[in-house]
């Protein structure tokens, strides 16, 4: 895993890297446990979300930092990070959904 900067872009908003990224960071104790570990790397590789506390924990930490980031950036860049918080809330609720069904 590198940690080059991550380019928001119109097209894409939300690139699979920063989410990556946000994943490692915000990662479980569980998930790097002996049986985990493998499976956790393997959805680390293919930009896939880890288990549901730490999807949350991940969108969560996101979406503060981008709100905070608009408040600063120019307007293009606004629109920009706009466009990535809107995606970024329906990928949360997604994620906030499937935690509270797995409880």
């Amino acid at each position: 895993l590198t940690l080059r900067p991550v380019r928001l872009t119109p097209g894409r908003p939300l690139p699979p890297a920063l989410l990556t990224k946000l994943r490692v960071c915000s990662i479980a104790a569980e998930e790097l446990a002996a049986q985990s570990a493998p499976l956790t790397l393997s959805r680390l590789q293919q930009d896939l979300p880890l288990a549901d506390d730490t999807e949350v924990a991940a969108l969560g930490a996101l979406e503060l930092l981008l709100g905070w980031a608009r408040d600063f950036a120019a307007p293009a860049q606004r629109r920009t990070l706009a466009q990535a918080l809107r995606e970024l809330r329906g990928l949360l609720e997604e994620a906030r959904l499937r935690q509270q069904r797995s409880v």
